[in-house]
């Protein structure tokens, strides 16, 4: 638990505790209510998600939330991710056999043939711009 009392919270700070978490952890946070949006969003560019705030009924704060707390700001639960960084899970196998692409040489393209001979002569600017002045 992170107590604005203990620390101030920093991007550094959350970035650690983002990182010495499990996947599906929890983290819980005493945020000031001036600081509550500003505090919220550097949660979330840390990582963490399901970032809400823990309500009066909350076990957790039945049994450890003083005086203090109640004054000075909410208590939040932020959670990290159920997956970590590099995460990766095998994609099923459907049951159908693997195709492969190919290319016979029929389907290539000479590159040669896609312009003519008309299409390689160098453009006569000259007499475009003359076109162009005697329109105007």
């Amino acid at each position: 638990m992170i107590s604005q009392n203990d620390t101030s919270i920093t991007i550094d700070l959350l970035n650690e505790f983002f990182r010495l978490l499990r996947p599906d952890g929890y983290l819980i946070s005493h945020i000031n209510q001036t600081k509550q949006n500003q505090i919220i969003d550097q949660f979330k560019m840390c990582g963490f998600t399901n970032s809400n705030p823990l309500d009066g009924s909350s076990s957790f704060l039945i049994e450890n939330k003083d005086e203090n707390a109640k004054k000075s700001g909410a208590l939040w639960l932020c959670q990290k991710p159920s997956f970590d960084i590099g995460y990766s899970v095998p994609l099923p196998n459907i049951g159908q056999q693997k195709k492969t692409w190919t290319m016979d040489d029929d389907d290539l393209i000479d590159t040669d043939q896609l312009l003519d001979d008309n299409d390689r002569q160098k453009p006569d600017v000259k007499s475009k711009i003359n076109r162009s002045k005697q329109e105007n």
